[in-house]
């Protein structure tokens, strides 16, 4: 089995409905626990990309957000594992997303369960930002007393 078939098919058995991108071969889209992920897949490959993007947004304008937002980033890629943030600029607004490079190969032990924890590692990443702003947020009040 491909890795695209074998992802569509975990999705599935997660009740997970799954929708070809009109714009981008090799693109799916899905929706877990709210969060609206992509996931680019082919079966000639052993790896898949998921993407969750546009969860988070500061106005560009802002440059104190902008400044915490970013270093957010790095600060959580560094502390963290499991998923990649980063950032854009789309107009006037900076958006945070997130993504991950993951192995998906039916030889995997517990395959299920890997998968459903990638996918959590999605919902875990907002987390881990939002606590990194905090953190970052603390040490400018610090700084300014």
């Amino acid at each position: 089995m491909g890795t695209k078939d074998l992802c569509l098919r975990l999705l599935k058995n997660m009740n997970i409905e799954v929708h070809e991108a009109d714009d981008m071969e090799d693109t799916y889209y899905f929706e877990y626990y709210g969060e609206h992920l992509s996931v680019r897949m082919n079966n000639k490959a052993k790896f898949i990309v998921l993407y969750d993007t546009f969860w988070k947004k500061y106005p560009a304008g802002n440059l104190e957000m902008v400044s915490l937002a970013r270093n957010a980033v790095n600060r959580a890629n560094i502390a963290y594992n499991g998923f990649k943030l980063f950032y854009t600029f789309v107009k006037d607004t900076m958006w945070i997303h997130c993504n991950t490079c993951e192995l998906l190969i039916p030889e995997i032990p517990g395959l299920e369960g890997y998968f459903k924890g990638i996918l959590e590692s999605f919902l875990y990443s907002h987390k881990a930002f939002d606590d990194v702003m905090f953190e970052l947020m603390e040490e400018e009040g610090k700084k300014g007393q």
